[in-house]
């Protein structure tokens, strides 16, 4: 896969994870904001406006930041940080909206 077709498909990513679980909708979201730093590969900022979202149980944001965090490096060109702590609840949040 070359680099153009990894980075659309990191884009695409946690827009199509959303409308596969029925999540998405036409109103307004939390995520919007999210999701326009992944159109514009602005990885940073949209880790720091998921880890909120994630911390307060949101189970879309949750999946999104356990998949930036575990993935970041070699997806993402970086590193995103998140303590035990965090991990655990994303992943309980996560697995818990999935059941």
């Amino acid at each position: 896969m070359n680099r153009a077709s990894a980075s659309t498909l990191v884009k695409a990513f946690p827009i199509y994870a959303l409308t596969a679980l029925g999540e998405a909708t036409a109103q307004s979201s939390p995520l919007d904001g999210v999701f326009s730093h992944f159109v514009d590969s602005d990885w940073p900022h949209a880790f720091e406006q998921l880890v909120p979202l994630a911390d307060q149980g949101d189970a879309a944001a949750a999946r999104i930041a356990l998949m930036m965090h575990q993935h970041g490096t070699r997806l993402f060109a970086g590193a995103f940080p998140a303590t035990a702590a965090q991990r655990a609840h994303w992943l309980a949040c996560s697995t818990d909206s999935q059941v």
